[in-house]
């Protein structure tokens, strides 16, 4: 990934889920990459990557998801609150 960052890596059984948080209402395409880079080097072991953002629309760019923050964050991930 050289010397890019992701804010957060969560482990999901054998993946790695890459999440990026943005507090900008517009969303930009640079915001992924740091999840490209990882893509890259990590290839397999990285599910889909997430960032979060404090816009209103869903979308996926690059087989990241773009999701609103407050959104239901947990859900969207796929993960489990308890």
């Amino acid at each position: 990934h050289r010397g890019q960052e992701v804010d957060l890596l969560i482990r999901r059984g054998n993946l790695l889920v890459p999440v990026e948080i943005k507090s900008a209402e517009t969303f930009s395409v640079a915001f992924v990459s740091a999840i490209r880079a990882y893509r890259a080097e990590l290839g397999s072991t990285l599910s889909e990557g997430y960032v979060v953002y404090g816009g209103t629309d869903s979308f996926v760019l690059e087989g990241t998801r773009a999701l609103p923050a407050g959104s239901g964050l947990t859900t969207g991930l796929g993960l489990d609150p308890r």
